[in-house]
């Protein structure tokens, strides 16, 4: 049957991942694209673009499929290497913008609000000042949960930022 299915073209493979879309984001990624659909390369220009990111330091998050002969078991180029409790991983946040990188840092792999708000301060807040000191630019995060916590939205709105 494999065999059968190899030859039509339908090979195994790892499915692809993709972030699932509820109706409710959907819709306010297309209410987004409404809003902005006729800004200038000027204006997208003057966005500061922040982001976290998990970064595993030995194992792969996903299935790894070779394809071997029966005695190539442990073949090193058939092998995929492990690390006793998966190695770990890493967090890390960083922002940039049309005309340049900002910060970059480790931060909390359960980053609290609180974190966040320490995190904005000690490197956001150099970088968009550094990269926009007329203090024209403007700051994009994707709206997590915790970028959207009270006090996050309170240090936003006073003069700290």
């Amino acid at each position: 049957m494999r065999l059968e299915l190899r030859e039509m073209g339908l090979n195994s493979c790892v499915a692809t991942r993709k972030p699932l879309l509820i109706k409710t984001n959907r819709k306010k990624r297309l209410q987004f694209s409404r809003d902005y659909k006729n800004w200038t390369l000027e204006q997208w220009r003057k966005i500061m673009w922040s982001d976290e990111s998990r970064f595993t330091l030995f194992q792969h998050d996903g299935r790894i499929r070779v394809r071997r002969e029966a005695h190539e078991a442990l073949d090193p180029s058939c092998t995929v290497p492990t690390a006793q409790a998966s190695g770990g991983s890493v967090m890390i946040w960083g922002c940039f913008c049309y005309s340049g990188l900002g910060s970059a840092t480790l931060c909390s792999n359960k980053m609290k609000s609180t974190d966040y708000l320490s995190l904005l301060s000690d490197h956001l807040i150099p970088s968009i000042h550094y990269i926009f000191p007329e203090g024209d630019g403007d700051f994009q995060d994707d709206n997590a949960r915790i970028h959207r916590a009270r006090i996050v939205n309170n240090w936003f709105h006073d003069d700290s930022f």
